[in-house]
């Protein structure tokens, strides 16, 4: 059985006239188990993609989405905690250098915002995106709860917008496996980009 699942993102007017919102177009097909109860669906292969160009874009899916809230992490083992408490002081280090328009006065410090290459100033107020993407992140996650800290870290360091001083590492914390293993990449990021920011070890972009 086919279903219409997908995420509600913004598409454009096959004619060109105007963007409205749509479905956009997910994978995936039904594999039913020996229990009638028990249904698994699986990302399909690109040539195997059903099509839903004939949906009408205006109408919600009536499927059923089951929530997951985990609560707490099965991974927060005392020693994460500890690594995420240990990277909090960082953390402020590196907000409040990253914040400082004056720290981009130094123009060793490499930043892909810059107005231009090998002078000081930026395109952009680095203090009021920050307050900005802090806002949309909300708070910092408890270090008892360390996946969520790991994350909400990575964000931070690389925003969207970007500022353009530090490595991404988004990708990599996702796909660290464990607690501490995330942890462990927001760590060498916030310290490579601290040391960027103080003009220590400008970065190799």
């Amino acid at each position: 059985m086919k279903h219409r699942i997908g995420r509600w993102r913004r598409c454009y007017d096959p004619d060109g006239e105007e963007s409205r919102l749509g479905w956009g177009e997910e994978r995936f097909v039904d594999k039913s188990s020996t229990d009638e109860h028990e249904e698994t669906a699986e990302i399909m292969e690109e040539s195997e993609s059903p099509s839903v160009n004939n949906c009408d874009d205006t109408q919600w899916s009536t499927n059923k989405v089951c929530i997951i809230d985990e609560g707490s992490e099965d991974d927060a083992t005392s020693d994460a905690i500890a690594k995420a408490t240990y990277l909090i002081p960082l953390i402020e280090q590196w907000l409040s250098l990253a914040s400082d328009q004056m720290t981009y006065d130094n123009v060793d410090v490499v930043a892909g915002t810059r107005r231009k290459s090998g002078e000081p100033g930026l395109r952009v107020n680095a203090s009021a995106l920050i307050r900005k993407v802090q806002q949309e992140l909300g708070p910092m996650p408890s270090p008892e709860c360390p996946t969520a800290f790991a994350v909400w870290g990575a964000a931070l360091l690389n925003p969207l917008p970007a500022l353009g001083v530090a490595t991404e590492i988004r990708g990599a914390v996702l796909e660290a496996e464990g607690a501490e293993r995330k942890l462990g990449v927001l760590e060498r990021g916030l310290i490579k980009s601290i040391n960027n920011l103080d003009g220590t070890r400008p970065l190799n972009m």
